[in-house]
């Protein structure tokens, strides 16, 4: 029997919040009312109290239509920035995984890990003829981050991940080929990433032997309910020191090396060069670096309801945090609609460069009068800058769209990261 202590973890790919109960919908409203209140103090005690409620209410917020009062307006402004602040921070942190089990079979322990953490694991064993038993485990954690948690199961189960399933957004666990070490012993642990070094390769070139070069391998692992945009790994941030304090330098430290950041893996290498190693030094004592990275904030929904406004006049806008979609037009050829619009960030950061395809897989979609979804028949690009990206959606919609909404789901940020990182004790060949 697990016994447990739930944590929740804002997941950056699931929706932004659950429906809120009723109770909670209600104590928004009246608190919103108080905001416009005659004393100062009672519209003070509004805008604290909507904060405590935190990150959760940020949909029901989107609800509340522009209030008269430019007070109360501004307000909400300073209410719905401090929200979607604290949700990014909650989004970019570490899950944490409880755990009192003992001699729990392992299919349980991994299906706890996933909850608590919302992080998908994989068990892959019989793709590859493995026999996937349900080893006992036994561990007490408390609060420790998904990537120690996982860990320490994995190695009491004789188990690592596998970077190459092919599924998205999860971690893929087989059984650990004889001789490779223990996880937890291989890693460093920064935040949501696990950080590797893999594999360390000199290469002579026996036609210019000043061609001589060791390489240092990293894998970069990231929880999976996160989707970074881009991680990269500046060289002048990178430190290497041999056992007797001896720098090692690395080869063109003034560049930065992009990693692959590839949707249908959690992982990512990065290649590091250094200047050529005398053969007298064994290992590298102490690697120290730091990476940037590019996050997605939290997820929100756009919602466009008066296409038939949309369709005669064009360019309606919306706003949240620091990203803002604006529907140009919605034209009729045939039985086909084109809605055209552009995503639009305060700062993109360079997440928006065309090699990046994460905005591609943003949903687009109508709601019909039921409220059923129509998918989009497909799109195309019809605006690329800095800072902003344009679509034109295809719906295929039999009659008018006067009763149809748009939806249009996008992070509504993009958070700016610096990773430090120190792994220690790497044998050079």
């Amino acid at each position: 029997m697990l016994t447990t202590a739930t944590i929740v973890a804002v997941c950056l790919l699931a929706p932004a919040a659950d429906p809120a109960a009723p109770a909670q919908r209600i104590q928004v409203g009246k608190l919103v009312r108080q905001l416009g209140s005659d004393q100062l103090a009672q519209r003070d005690a509004a805008q604290r109290s909507l904060i405590e409620m935190g990150p959760a209410i940020l949909d029901l917020l989107d609800e509340v239509p522009p209030q008269s009062s430019a007070e109360v307006n501004a307000r909400l402004t300073r209410v719905r920035e401090t929200l979607t602040a604290q949700a990014v921070e909650a989004a970019t942190a570490p899950s944490r995984v409880t755990l009192d089990v003992r001699d729990a079979p392992l299919s349980e322990v991994l299906r706890e890990i996933e909850k608590q953490t919302g992080n998908r694991i994989v068990d892959k064993r019989s793709d590859f003829g493995q026999k996937a038993e349900d080893v006992p485990i036994t561990a007490a954690l408390e609060g420790a981050p998904y990537w120690q948690a996982l860990d320490a199961v994995l190695d009491q189960a004789g188990m690592t991940t596998y970077e190459y399933s092919g599924e998205k957004n999860a971690t893929a666990v087989i059984g650990r080929q004889q001789g490779m070490p223990p996880r937890s012993k291989a890693a460093t642990y920064t935040g949501v990433f696990r950080i590797e070094a893999t594999q360390v390769e000199a290469i002579r070139d026996l036609r210019n032997p000043a061609n001589h070069v060791t390489r240092l391998h990293l894998e970069v692992g990231w929880e999976p309910r996160l989707a970074p945009i881009a991680l990269a790994q500046p060289l002048a941030t990178v430190e290497l020191v041999a056992a007797d304090e001896t720098k090692l330098p690395v080869a063109g430290e003034s560049g930065t090396i992009e990693a692959d950041v590839n949707s249908a893996s959690v992982v990512a290498e990065l290649p590091i060069a250094l200047e050529p190693v005398a053969r007298s030094v064994e290992k590298i004592a102490a690697l120290r670096g730091e990476l940037e990275v590019l996050l997605p904030g939290r997820v929100e929904t756009f919602q466009f309801r008066d296409l038939a406004k949309i369709k005669a006049q064009g360019n309606v806008e919306s706003k949240k945090a620091s990203a803002t979609v604006i529907v140009q037009s919605v034209d009729k050829n045939g039985d086909v609609y084109d809605v055209r619009m552009v995503l639009r960030f305060d700062q993109a950061a360079n997440a928006l460069e065309s090699h990046r395809g994460w905005v591609l897989g943003n949903d687009a979609y109508l709601l019909d009068p039921n409220g059923a979804r129509v998918e989009n028949a497909g799109y195309e690009t019809i605006r690329q800058t800095a800072n902003e990206v344009g679509f034109a959606y295809k719906f295929v919609v039999d009659g008018d769209l006067a009763d149809y909404v748009f939806c249009y789901r996008t992070p509504a940020a993009i958070v700016q990261k610096k990773i430090p990182y120190e792994l220690r004790d790497i044998p050079l060949p």
